[in-house]
């Protein structure tokens, strides 16, 4: 198949769904299909245009007219039999609404089959948001949904089921696309890279959690170390934490507190580090803490790295629930494990859930390749 993949932005490294863009599409080429990939709002352009490696980058500065004669142009030279438009409004306007001046974008793909992935959605989805929040995301909505039904694309996916509850809510029967780590899985390293931090560590024998991503400050840090510390009585094995990445403004006023109370528990803050060192750190933990809510977790990259390094993740949010829908999330993976309602002295039994590294990729590409029809790859879940 010929597969036009369309987003926002292909700057390495600087867009998230600019990298999983790249990535897929690479995972089709390796497949056989002929990809070419296009950024309709590029912000990190120095020229209005550029034209690398099957990647078009029209920069946020032309004018929209320009851009999309331009890529009205380019699809139809290349002639894809689908186009996957990869979709997150924020990418188009800094305040989540699609702009007028881009709908007609959405026209461009009537002569050829279209795909939808819809990162993100709108906000004033959880119950007990403001009136304003709402009303804003009431706008958003507005704008996505409008911008869907001129594109009218034969097939829908998101990320997670509790996206996908609301998208039916909307009449738009959209599947659930797992997501894949952005963080390559990297031959192991002798000695551990833990191993020279043993001395700042809590004493042997001892079980490492590792924190990745951004802490926010619905993080529930007292509960979770109260756990921690209740788990390791039950085990006689002390607990140490070490963070990775840039943790956001908010991990020191976040962590502060616990570190003070509960100093039986060290955390350690390694800050950013290389994909390869990051792997490797990873692949030496024992588990992985999640800052994401349950209902969301199956949309952060951080926690998919974990799981694809087959660390099982503990999940302490659970505060998030979806405005007029009472059905609970259910746990896409055996190494996933809510805070809420799990006893300490399940601990050492959920730890051996831990298995050796293995990408989702290519799982996820098959599911994909499989909805847009390739009758070679069947549907495929991703572990």
């Amino acid at each position: 198949m010929r597969i036009a993949f369309i987003c926002t932005s292909l700057q390495p490294g600087r867009d998230g769904v600019g990298d999983y863009t790249r990535q897929l599409a690479a995972a089709c080429a390796e497949r056989g299909h002929e990809c070419r990939l296009f950024a309709i709002n590029d912000r990190h352009l120095a020229t209005s245009i550029e034209d690398d490696d099957g990647c078009v980058r029209f920069a946020s500065t032309e004018p929209w007219p320009n851009r999309i004669a331009a890529l009205a142009s380019a699809l139809r030279d290349f002639a894809p039999d689908w186009v996957s438009w990869q979709i997150v409004a924020y990418g188009f306007d800094p305040k989540g609404l699609m702009p007028a001046a881009a709908a007609p974008l959405a026209a461009l793909s009537g002569g050829w089959q279209t795909h939808a992935m819809l990162h993100e959605l709108w906000l004033g989805l959880p119950a007990g948001e403001s009136v304003r929040t709402r009303l804003v995301g009431a706008w958003q909505r507005h704008r996505l949904l409008a911008f869907l039904r001129r594109l009218a694309p034969q097939r829908v996916h998101t990320s997670n089921e509790t996206y996908q509850r609301v998208l039916r809510r909307c009449q738009w029967p959209a599947q659930v696309l797992p997501l894949f780590g952005n963080i390559p899985i990297a031959p192991p390293a002798a000695p551990s890279p833990l191993a020279e931090l043993a001395p700042r560590l809590s004493p042997a024998p001892r079980t490492i959690g590792v924190m990745f991503g951004t802490l926010h400050a619905q993080w529930r840090a007292r509960e979770t170390f109260s756990f921690l510390r209740a788990a390791a009585a039950d085990t006689h094995r002390s607990i140490s934490l070490v963070t990775l990445g840039h943790g956001g403004p908010q991990q020191d006023a976040i962590l502060a507190p616990v570190r003070a109370e509960f100093r039986d528990i060290p955390v350690l803050t390694l800050g950013a580090a290389s994909p390869t060192r990051i792997s490797q750190i990873l692949q030496s933990a024992d588990f992985g803490l999640s800052s994401h809510p349950w209902a969301l977790v199956e949309k952060s990259g951080s926690t998919v790295a974990m799981l694809e390094h087959g660390l099982p993740v503990l999940v302490p949010r659970d505060e998030w629930r979806l405005r007029g829908d009472a059905a609970s999330t259910a746990s896409w993976s055996p190494l996933l494990r809510p805070l809420k309602g799990f006893a300490p002295s399940e601990f050492s039994t959920w730890l051996d859930h831990r298995h050796a590294p293995a990408p989702r990729l290519p799982h996820v590409v098959d599911a994909f390749l499989a909805a847009l029809g390739d009758p070679v790859h069947a549907p495929a879940s991703a572990a």
